[in-house]
């Protein structure tokens, strides 16, 4: 990733595993939310498969994205 302290964490797709017989949903990108920092990579998967890019990165709320540290340091522990 282009930004230092950008530990991903918990990635997800941007469709869920049950649309696979809805024609008008796919699994074109992967949501990958940072451990380190409020980021939060968009990755382009259907484009070029072979090839994902950086789509968009956008920033969480501090409040949200410290409740989302806590939450997997207690899970982790």
């Amino acid at each position: 990733m282009p930004h230092v302290n950008d530990e991903l964490h918990h990635s997800g797709w941007n469709a869920c595993s049950s649309c696979y017989t809805d024609a008008s949903k796919s699994r074109s990108r992967l949501i990958l939310p940072c451990l380190e920092s409020s980021r939060v990579y968009v990755i382009d998967t259907a484009t070029d498969p072979r090839k994902p890019r950086i789509d968009k990165v956008g920033r969480l709320p501090f409040t949200i994205s410290l409740i989302a540290h806590s939450l997997v340091t207690l899970v982790g522990s």
